[in-house]
């Protein structure tokens, strides 16, 4: 079973049942046998910031690398690469300076242009360009294990998508924004050796970016949950499991990445 849910935050319970509850009782982990599982991102005394489920989670924004399965079937929720571990995580609070330089295109300086992007009056305008290609891009210093916050406006737009990413070593890529204006945010957790910071394409794409700010997530409050903010960001079901039909998800999600 995976639980992949793509820039939700995951609050309160995940349960996976093959069973209605009928006749209006209310449920509980034990009510889930066998094979099934039921998962609390609420509760720090069941997530862990390690796969191998040693090291606890103690304080908001750590990385979730295994969550436990509280309805005692032992179908505890792993991640073990860096690149894919969500974080735990409420409502950013406070952050670190901007890391981007010349993040509001003053000046045709500081930035790698790829095909089809241009610098000038302020914005940097993707013309045309191909998908999957790297639009922008400029060093960046990042500490791997650290939760930043990236912000960028998008105006006129006529097609594709675009997206942030930390590369050098391990990728870590958060999931293209793909229609429509406005500023949007996207959050990143570094990881070791990342020393790049990207805007990436998907589909051939028009735009004009402005406004690029990177900052360090320094605390976050309230609102405890799974941050699964990038893109493929995912735990895995320990162990192989076929799971009995029909099968029904209880949870309650909230968008973590906006728009405004």
């Amino acid at each position: 079973m995976r639980l992949n849910l793509r820039n939700q935050r995951l609050g309160l319970k995940l349960a996976v049942n093959r069973q209605s509850r009928a006749g209006g009782s209310v449920w509980s982990p034990a009510d889930l046998n066998g094979i099934y599982a039921a998962y609390d991102f609420t509760d720090a005394t069941k997530i862990w910031q390690n796969s191998t489920r040693t090291t606890p989670v103690t304080t908001l924004g750590q990385a979730i690398g295994a969550v436990d399965d509280i309805s005692g079937n032992n179908r505890h929720a792993v991640q073990a690469s860096d690149a894919l571990i969500p974080s735990w995580s409420g409502v950013p609070a406070t952050y670190g300076s901007d890391l981007v330089t010349n993040g509001g295109f003053a000046t045709d300086t500081d930035w790698t242009k790829g095909t089809g992007v241009t610098i000038g009056s302020g914005v940097a305008t993707f013309t045309s360009v191909a998908g999957n290609t790297v639009g922008l891009s400029q060093p960046i210093s990042v500490t791997a294990g650290k939760l930043y916050e990236i912000t960028f406006t998008i105006s006129a737009r006529t097609g594709g998508g675009v997206g942030a990413r930390f590369s050098g070593g391990t990728t870590v890529s958060a999931v293209s924004r793909g229609s429509g204006n406005g500023t949007f945010t996207q959050y990143l957790r570094a990881v070791t050796g990342n020393t790049t910071l990207e805007l990436f394409t998907t589909g051939t794409t028009t735009l004009a970016v402005d406004n690029f700010i990177v900052r360090e997530v320094l605390t976050v409050s309230g609102n405890n949950g799974a941050i699964l903010a990038r893109a493929n960001a995912l735990l895995l079901q320990a162990g192989s499991t076929t799971l009995a039909t029909p099968v029904y998800i209880a949870g309650v999600f909230r968008r973590f990445e906006t728009s405004a």
